[in-house]
């Protein structure tokens, strides 16, 4: 076909793309058409609540663990009224930092924080927590944080309630850095591991929290049926079943440090291998370090994601013309040294060398079975596993 012509899977993208953004549009309209105009502020809690559905204030309801499903809303009204300022300290135990500041600012200003500087996560979040309502405020659409809210924030004890959220960080951060490197988690084994790593219990319904909201603000990590798994990751059950297929293959222990510092997702271990071919394309072609560095960076994320040595190959093939034979076997073998010492997901974080001297040392010959889907676990059915056995009831969960 002509290159002055769309081909027809442009075109079904572009109408696709012009759909939602007709969408997204509507239900923005939609949206301020239910913004409730706001004279004063602070306003009191009750007013904030009466602006919510029934179904909002359930969901409410159930964050913190009060009350019935059958409650009507005035009901409601009259429970989350009492309630939510009284249970304000505990529902601090559950924030990141990110969400600490909103509130803090929303109570310095006066009672408002303006909607254009918080993300998209945030505000869908917050609303459903019963803290801060959307609401117009002298035309400008806000987040409003009501008086009872305001009087019950200034009096909790901000040491405690801060030393409780850098370890909520700590365990989100911790969480994604596995991630990184695991690729996927089911529900039961992601706080197990972290008991391994920090060498202390984790409470499961504190820890389910922490990641459920962190995965409504940020979509990191990603939630799957089974559990959780990192942001870059298409095949989650192909993943996991090939974890569950290799029990022999253990899990690569990472300290603590190493943890944190892969959260970003953007962490790639440098060794003797990368810095010879980073030596060799310094000295061969015409390439500043920094774009090195990204090229590293990208090989190795290939490797890590699963991409073959081939995959790898015509990646550079596709982004240089490649020199001649000689040089092209020396690259060859550069990049066959990266592959076989970069960490990948199949491998349970593992790089092929270090699980092929584990196996030799041991005199265990490598074995490999097919993916087998059966014996995954939903993570409905390993919630109701740990539920049978702590009988703790979790916020959000109460119905």
């Amino acid at each position: 076909m002509s290159d002055f012509f769309d081909s027809e899977e442009e075109i079904m993208i572009r109408n696709q793309a012009e759909r939602l953004f007709d969408y997204l549009q509507k239900m923005e309209k939609k949206r301020k058409r239910k913004l409730k105009n706001v004279a004063e502020l602070p306003f009191p809690l009750v007013q904030g609540l009466n602006y919510l559905t029934r179904e909002e204030l359930h969901e409410i309801r159930g964050r913190i663990g009060v009350g019935n499903a059958t409650l009507k809303k005035a009901d409601l009204i009259v429970l989350l009224e009492k309630e939510i300022p009284q249970r304000l300290e505990t529902l601090l135990s559950y924030f990141d930092d990110d969400r600490y500041r909103i509130l803090k600012s929303a109570q310095k200003n006066g009672g408002m924080i303006p909607l254009e500087i918080l993300t998209v996560g945030h505000a869908e979040w917050f609303p459903s927590s019963g803290l801060l309502f959307l609401a117009m405020y002298q035309e400008q659409e806000t987040m409003i944080i009501p008086r009872e809210i305001m009087d019950a924030f200034s009096k909790i004890d901000e040491i405690s309630i801060k030393k409780k959220i850098a370890r909520n960080k700590m365990l989100v951060d911790l969480t994604r850095g596995m991630l990184h490197y695991y690729g996927v988690f089911d529900y039961y084994a992601a706080p197990i591991r972290l008991e391994k790593v920090l060498k202390e219990k984790i409470d499961f319904r504190h820890y389910d929290t922490l990641i459920e909201d962190a995965m409504t603000l940020t979509n990191n990590p990603g939630e799957n049926p089974y559990g959780y798994h990192d942001f870059r990751v298409v095949d989650y059950e192909g993943l996991l079943a090939q974890h569950m297929s290799r029990p022999d293959i253990p899990y690569h222990d990472f300290t603590k440090k190493e943890l944190l510092e892969a959260a970003n997702g953007d962490k790639y271990e440098r060794n003797h291998y990368t810095k010879e071919f980073s030596d060799f394309l310094n000295t061969t072609f015409e390439v500043n370090q920094a774009d090195i560095n990204d090229l590293l960076d990208h090989i190795q994320e290939m490797v890590l994601v699963g991409e073959t040595f081939s995959d790898v190959m015509v990646f550079l093939s596709e982004i240089t013309e490649l020199p001649d034979e000689e040089l092209l076997n020396m690259i060859a073998g550069y990049i066959q040294n990266i592959y076989n010492n970069s960490r990948t997901w199949t491998l349970k974080g593992n790089t092929p060398l270090e699980l092929r001297e584990a196996h030799d040392k041991k005199n265990i010959p490598l074995r490999h079975k097919e993916p087998d889907l059966e014996p995954l676990i939903t993570k409905a059915e390993q919630k109701s596993n740990v539920v049978n056995i702590t009988t703790a009831r979790k916020p959000g969960k109460n119905k």
